[in-house]
């Protein structure tokens, strides 16, 4: 039976490339560790929520299949929550600890914003679970190909 599993160097490798976290060595090990984005202190506090939901959201559908999805997910997700409030403790100038406790509601990060129209509405920072999912069976794929016959060009339609 094949398997289809995750590398946890991937994630790593996903949170390098978004500048979220940086690898350091402490007593001899190597520790992952939360980098703010300095780069996204220029957007509104609901836009980088909504970046940091897409981003994490993107990863678990695209790996949601594999069988340790959810443990490479998680440390995923707790990585990119920890950056993020960095990012916006960067960006409030107060600590991340301030900004959990100030946008924590229900152990849950709920940021309220004003939208254009003066509408109250809110972000949740991604909340889902990570568990693995099963290959759908039921959907009808078409199996047989379509395959068409084009007759080759006439030397006038050249």
């Amino acid at each position: 039976m094949a398997v289809l599993t995750k590398n946890p160097l991937t994630a790593q490798k996903k949170l390098q490339e978004y500048d979220a976290m940086c690898v350091r060595t402490i007593d001899g090990k190597s520790v992952c560790w939360a980098e703010p984005r300095r780069y996204m202190t220029r957007m509104k506090v609901e836009d980088i929520v909504a970046q940091y939901n897409a981003e994490i959201r993107g990863f678990y559908n695209y790996f949601a299949l594999a069988s340790n999805a959810s443990n490479v997910c998680a440390s995923l997700a707790f990585i990119m929550k920890m950056s993020m409030l960095k990012t916006l403790g960067w960006k409030l100038s107060i600590s991340a600890r301030k900004i959990r406790i100030k946008y924590k509601k229900n152990k849950e990060l709920v940021f309220h914003y004003t939208d254009s129209k003066d509408e109250q509405k809110f972000r949740t920072l991604y909340n889902e679970g990570f568990k693995k999912r099963a290959p759908r069976f039921d959907v009808d794929y078409d199996e047989l190909p379509q395959t068409m016959y084009v007759p080759y060009p006439t030397l006038a339609e050249n």
